[in-house]
């Protein structure tokens, strides 16, 4: 109880954050626009630089969060991980084979992120909280550093200019390190707070999510990386965030393989445990159940119609995720019958499975619509799903 009313607390305060960035480039924006000098100056003039500023401003905006992801990488590196992908909007950049490779992703809830490899060497110390920090100690360090001209500058455009960037610093920084469990993912501050406990547990899983990350950069699929990585949890160790998100990254290697009986029941039986899943796992889980079960013929029509219902705000809100579309897809077809929605679903899928960065992701998820295009045409399951673990 205490612990929900903590990140409810938590998700208050980062709303309360977000909020104000409105609320003070409205306030910025009429002091500005009243330090202007009046004399001969037209309202059109007005409306012009004041046009501009705005768009200055929100140019600051977007390079505090590349200052913020950029603060992962460097403090990153520092803390013993090397570059695997940095991504701003939905601008992906990763390396592959020794290239530069640039695509597109978009996760709801971020602006951006970086991701970072583990050391070749074993033995060599890491600091995942460095790695963390790195990003709102950035934002803050640039911030600060903006302050004083923005105070003492007598010209009142790079005045507002410099003090648009120290607000946009301080609330990038605050809204990342202040702990919140959001609805989809929780903030950098949040993960510092669970790695903080030194429990090796959700120190395993956070290494573990960046080695798999690292190796799906590469190209190389969750099936062909090695087997000994993939241990699920047990129900004890479901701890934290961390914790289950391994739990999630081991049942979706098992979705690839083709278990999707195995998928099902293990599914049913996490989601129906109290353990603290992310949102966006959860969800996505809650998806994978929907879909195995409808491809396996396994949840009854009225069970399968109240999941797709409890999933439609999800589907707008992670639209860009691959496998929510694959879902979302496979829902109108096989069990509503819409056609006509499932095609318009299937045509963004394939847009944007066409540039996701993550090759064998893709891969997947299109083998996976073409079983769902197989089960509704009639061909026998069994068939079925075993052309989808030979191709």
């Amino acid at each position: 109880m205490k612990k929900n009313l903590k990140d409810k607390f938590a998700n208050l305060f980062y709303l309360l954050f977000s909020l104000s960035i409105f609320v003070v480039m409205f306030i910025a924006g009429l002091k500005y626009g009243k330090a202007l000098p009046n004399e001969k100056i037209s309202d059109e003039y007005h409306f012009i630089i004041s046009t501009i500023m705005v768009i200055g401003w929100l140019i600051l905006y977007w390079l505090q969060l590349i200052i913020h992801e950029s603060g992962h990488l460097i403090f990153g590196l520092v803390g013993g991980y090397s570059f695997s992908s940095f991504r701003i909007g939905s601008l992906f950049i990763s390396k592959e084979n020794g290239k530069i490779k640039l695509s597109r992703l978009k996760i709801a809830g971020t602006g951006g992120q970086c991701l970072l490899a583990l050391p070749e060497d074993e033995n060599k110390p890491t600091n995942p909280i460095l790695y963390l920090l790195g990003g709102g100690l950035l934002n803050l360090i640039t911030a600060l550093i903006a302050l004083p001209f923005a105070i003492f500058l007598r010209n009142v455009h790079l005045k507002y200019l410099l003090f648009m960037f120290f607000f946009f610093g301080l609330i990038t920084a605050l809204t990342n390190l202040v702990p919140a469990n959001l609805k989809y993912i929780c903030n950098d501050g949040y993960n510092i707070s669970i790695l903080a406990k030194k429990d090796t547990r959700s120190l395993e899983a956070f290494n573990f999510q960046l080695k798999t990350s690292s190796e799906l950069t590469k190209g190389i699929s969750l099936k062909e990386m090695p087997n000994d990585w993939f241990t699920l949890p047990p129900k004890e160790d479901l701890i934290d965030f961390l914790v289950t998100t391994k739990a999630y990254i081991c049942i979706i290697r098992e979705l690839e393989k083709g278990n999707f009986k195995w998928v099902y029941d293990t599914i049913d039986g996490l989601l129906s445990l109290d353990v603290p899943l992310l949102g966006v796992y959860k969800t996505l889980l809650t998806g994978e159940l929907l879909y195995t079960g409808m491809v396996l013929n396994l949840l009854p029509i009225e069970q399968a119609v109240n999941i797709n219902a409890s999933l439609e705000k999800d589907y707008k809100a992670l639209k860009n995720s691959i496998s929510m579309l694959r879902i979302n897809y496979s829902a109108e077809l096989m069990l509503n019958k819409n056609k006509k929605n499932a095609t318009k679903i299937l045509a963004i899928f394939n847009k944007i499975s066409a540039v996701h960065p993550y090759k064998s992701e893709s891969i997947t998820e299109n083998k996976l619509i073409e079983l769902t295009n197989n089960v509704y045409s009639g061909k026998p399951i069994n068939e079925s799903i075993e052309n989808f673990k030979i191709n």
